[in-house]
């Protein structure tokens, strides 16, 4: 099971559980959703995209885009 979290600009200081991995699925508690909207304002400011942070309970780091890659293959319960 691994745990993961997002920072991102409007919460600096503060890392935000997203969720965890587990027997194949990843299991959101919200941060996913964030993500989400955080993602469609980087649409119309793509300079943000790259403040986006995010990690894995071992503190291996993730790009946004390497994040959603690795969802893709996972069944995602949003809850």
């Amino acid at each position: 099971m691994s745990s993961f979290y997002l920072n991102i600009p409007t919460t600096y200081e503060e890392w935000i559980e997203m969720g965890e991995v587990s027997f194949g699925k990843f299991y959101s508690y919200g941060g996913l959703t964030m993500l989400q909207n955080f993602l469609t304002i980087c649409e119309n400011k793509p300079k943000l995209l790259s403040k986006v942070k995010i990690k894995d309970d071992t503190g291996k780091e993730y790009t946004a885009e390497e994040f959603v890659v690795m969802l893709s293959d996972l069944e995602v319960i949003d809850g």
